[in-house]
């Protein structure tokens, strides 16, 4: 079984998940979102590992952030990490976030990312790979090839809107 570990504020990760999920024809997954994670454990990186820890399976995506939102994921050993990297502020995240990330199986690109993010993820992924995510939305006729150009949040997470 796979956990998808998507923390973050919004509902992106969490729609997200869903459809790296139906690309990767995995049907067999729990969701981890923020809403899921005590709130006692946020500025807690200790505790919050150990919790993932009775959590996780022997297969994880992490969603976004590498090291995980504070650095809980930096030490974890015997589990098969992928990573679903889309752009990110790396600056500013590795400024917060200095704890070495999980060695990753594969990473998938959903977004073009910055030079030093790039970097980072072919420097800890043994094979990375493009994963192109089909739009969703309101309409459940939506296809990529009716998307107008208008589309609502960052390109991994936009919402389908159809031309008539």
């Amino acid at each position: 079984m796979t956990t998808y570990y998507a923390i973050g504020g919004g509902l992106g990760h969490a729609r997200r998940a869903q459809r790296v999920l139906e690309a990767l024809a995995i049907r067999d997954a729990e969701i981890i979102t923020t809403d899921d994670v005590p709130r006692d454990l946020e500025r807690n990186r200790e505790a919050h590992r150990a919790w993932l820890l009775e959590r996780f399976h022997d297969h994880v995506i992490i969603d976004t952030f590498p090291a995980g939102i504070q650095g809980e994921l930096a030490g974890i050993e015997n589990i098969t990490f992928d990573y679903v990297a889309r752009l990110l502020r790396w600056d500013e995240y590795r400024s917060a976030v200095p704890f070495q990330a999980p060695r990753f199986r594969t990473t998938h690109i959903v977004e073009e990312l910055t030079k030093e993010h790039a970097a980072f993820v072919q420097a800890n992924s043994d094979q990375v790979q493009p994963l192109p995510l089909r739009p969703t939305g309101h309409d459940p006729q939506c296809h990529p090839e009716r998307v107008a150009g208008g589309c609502e949040g960052s390109p991994a997470d936009r919402a389908c809107l159809v031309l008539p």
